[in-house]
């Protein structure tokens, strides 16, 4: 199939009522344009897949690392803005692995600016022992600010990763935290 009209196949599923289930060969031309070297087909495809209900974007999500970057690029703004655990974690996990300084800014953007709650899943992928990641996440953290952090801070008992929340944010913040929320200095 030439590029034209595969990218008007593409359009043709964007007219289908998203209340209708796609058939698996829809299903299967969706994923394999994904492998398009045309950015207009591989594009339009991960717009269209994002539209559709969460086991079609997971099917999405374990091709995506054996996609041209090209790809993965156009996918992360499209995953940042879903709300769904695996889509944060596979950013993160990108972020652990790209050695595209590109993309790694665009990821550190794009997980810093999501509306998604997942600060749970940040905490687990601060253990991780690669400094060259926690150095990364340290950026998501401080990209993502202050202000957008301390509300879910203050919920908590205790300060998960307090030194990695010191080196990011500075010890007057992490202290005027531990302040409000035990009453003390301590």
């Amino acid at each position: 199939m030439d590029n034209s009209a595969h990218y008007q196949q593409l359009v043709g599923l964007s007219t289908k009522p998203h209340d209708e289930p796609l058939e698996s060969e829809e299903i299967r031309f969706l994923l394999d344009s994904l492998k398009s070297p045309d950015a207009r087909i591989f594009s339009y495809a991960a717009v269209l897949i994002c539209q559709y209900d969460k086991p079609l974007i997971l099917e999405a999500i374990k091709l995506l690392p054996d996609c041209h970057l090209d790809v993965q690029k156009v996918f992360t703004p499209l995953l940042a803005s879903l709300e769904f655990y695996e889509a944060y974690d596979f950013l993160l996990n990108q972020l652990k692995t790209t050695r595209d300084e590109a993309y790694e800014k665009l990821l550190i953007r794009c997980l810093a600016k999501t509306e998604y709650f997942y600060l749970p899943l940040m905490f687990l992928k601060l253990a991780d022992p690669d400094r060259e990641f926690l150095s990364r996440l340290k950026r998501v953290l401080s990209l993502m600010g202050w202000a957008k952090l301390k509300p879910y801070l203050e919920l908590l008992p205790e300060i998960p990763f307090e030194a990695e929340l010191r080196d990011v944010f500075g010890d007057d913040v992490i202290i005027g935290l531990k302040y409000r929320i035990r009453g003390s200095y301590n």
